[in-house]
């Protein structure tokens, strides 16, 4: 069973895709005139964020040791 912070993770994953499946029914001069860029560059990070955070609950799961950011 996955633990409660990575249900958490994939529940804001998934907010974040469905957010940004609605911004992509949008030309990008309607996201721009409607200044929704900010929205849409916080899901896109918000999206990369909980990927990386899932994989890295993955691979410590999996018995390896979590991957060094470059500082």
């Amino acid at each position: 069973m996955p633990s409660p912070g990575a249900l958490r993770r994939a529940e804001r994953l998934n907010k974040a895709l469905k957010r940004l499946e609605r911004l992509l029914e949008k030309s990008l001069d309607e996201i721009l005139e409607n200044e929704e860029e900010p929205i849409l560059e916080r899901e896109v990070e918000v999206a990369i964020q909980s990927l990386l955070d899932l994989g890295e609950q993955v691979i410590s799961l999996a018995g390896f040791p979590s991957p060094s950011v470059p500082k």
